[in-house]
């Protein structure tokens, strides 16, 4: 016969195991979810990549994101071509058909932003600078099958020295609560939040480049 001792170890050691278990099959299921790190060329976009982005668009499912200002945009490719396309081409035929390199992500840098209706009113005033010199990151998108390679990290980090080639002394973004692949990259990277969400589900997070 169990005595009541007996049976509430014989409860915790089987909970133990049940925890013990349940952890090693989500470590094994993330592990399986890792993916190597993509080597990929950083650059800025060209016109052969505006046409390109619109397959990267649709793959990301953004709903937020659209190709306004092309010369702020940069874009993270391999070696593999595109399918064929169409683009318009000065002082020539309407439409020539050419190649281009399949984007594996591509990120939007605004520098420098317009910083007057930015910040919120309980900004840290060591976050407002003299204007002119805050960059933005609006929005990174990344094609779901090469997510998890490092894609989001090396555009954000390419961003940020571009920004700061160009004079900028910090640079910010927009980051939703949930989002927690945003969450690692932005941390990883060195965003701190600015200010915290309150009546929105959104972080402003910001960077100083110098």
């Amino acid at each position: 016969m169990i005595n009541g001792r007996e049976l509430m170890n014989s409860i915790v050691k089987n909970s133990l195991n049940g925890i013990v278990k349940t952890t090693q099959m989500f470590l094994s299921s993330s592990a399986k979810k890792t993916k190597e790190e993509l080597d990929c060329v950083i650059r800025p976009m060209v016109r052969e990549d505006e046409i390109v982005f619109e397959d990267l668009h649709r793959r990301a499912r953004s709903r937020f994101l659209w190709l306004k200002d092309p010369q702020d945009w940069y874009v993270a490719h391999g070696q593999k071509m595109s399918t064929w396309y169409g683009s318009y081409v000065d002082n020539g035929p309407p439409i020539v058909y050419k190649p281009a390199p399949m984007l594996y992500g591509a990120l939007q840098l605004q520098m420098p932003m317009d910083t007057d209706c930015f910040f919120p009113e309980n900004t840290p005033p060591e976050w407002i600078g003299k204007k002119g010199t805050d960059a933005y990151i609006s929005g990174v998108l990344v094609a779901p099958e090469h997510r998890n390679q490092l894609v989001g990290t090396k555009l954000v980090r390419y961003a940020l020295a571009e920004a700061k080639k160009s004079g900028m002394e910090r640079c910010f973004l927009i980051r939703h609560k949930d989002n927690w692949a945003a969450a690692n990259l932005c941390h990883k990277v060195g965003f701190e939040v600015v200010v915290p969400p309150e009546s929105d589900d959104e972080y402003l997070l910001g960077i100083h480049l110098k």
